[in-house]
């Protein structure tokens, strides 16, 4: 893994004292094992799940989701957010609406898309991409919005076209908040994902985390979290890179 992606030494500390702590108090008996099993007891399913394949599996499945849905709200939020930014009256004409649909949380729309998509990919993926949508939306229609009025002054000065406007002033000024967006995006696309899997999934993190509490397996359990704080963090912080590399002023 790149360095870059990896945290400073310094950000290491909380984490290693709360497992110090918590290997701790496990071996001391203050835990029950039944509700919060021991690090070493975690690192053993980690290790079995890794030996049979079953981790690989369920990661593998849960990022082919997560990428599609992202993606595919990526794809829409983005050109829809500068718009609305750019255009006052279509800002005007379907704000209201949007700011009414993202108020729905994700869930809600659980059942509706399994009844339009059925129990397949297409409703995780749409739930996945909808939970990304609006955070891509709305930094990058605010970012567009206050972009600021001396550089399209400068934009007519140059005479600029309406394209060369959109591509050397609206996007680039908007750059930061975009990204912005994009990382709360990807937030959003895994609590998404998680809980769709958790109602309708035969597969994946969330199914294996379900799995596990009806198996009376709290280690498998705490493993699926774990590796799903470790991947949502792995893919912010290459989100940041990725920002450094293609927006170095923001």
């Amino acid at each position: 893994m790149n360095r870059a992606l990896l945290p400073k030494p310094l950000g290491l500390l909380v984490p290693v004292v709360i497992l110090f702590l918590w290997q701790g108090l496990s071996s001391r008996g203050a835990l029950e094992p039944s509700m919060i099993p021991s690090p070493g007891t975690v690192l053993a399913a980690a290790t079995r799940a890794l030996r049979t394949g079953e981790l690989a599996r369920h990661v593998e499945i849960s990022l082919i989701r997560v990428a599609r849905g992202f993606l595919a709200a990526s794809a829409a939020g983005i050109p829809a957010g500068l718009a609305l930014g750019w255009i006052p009256s279509l800002r005007a004409l379907l704000g209201p609406l949007l700011h009414f649909l993202r108020q729905i949380p994700p869930v809600a729309w659980i059942p509706l898309f399994i009844a339009w998509f059925g129990i397949g990919e297409g409703s995780k993926i749409s739930v996945v991409a909808y939970a990304a949508f609006f955070p891509v939306l709305l930094n990058t229609e605010a970012a567009a919005a206050l972009v600021s009025e001396s550089y399209l002054e400068l934009g007519e000065v140059y005479r600029f076209s309406r394209r060369e406007v959109l591509t050397r002033i609206i996007v680039p000024g908007s750059l930061g908040p975009m990204f912005t967006g994009l990382r709360l995006a990807l937030s959003n696309s895994w609590r998404a994902l998680v809980a769709a899997e958790m109602l309708a999934s035969a597969s994946g993190l969330g199914y294996m985390i379900v799995l596990s509490r009806e198996l009376v397996r709290p280690d498998v359990m705490f493993l699926g979290i774990a590796v799903m704080g470790l991947l949502g963090y792995a893919m912010d912080a290459a989100a940041v890179r990725l920002q450094k590399a293609v927006a170095p002023w923001t």
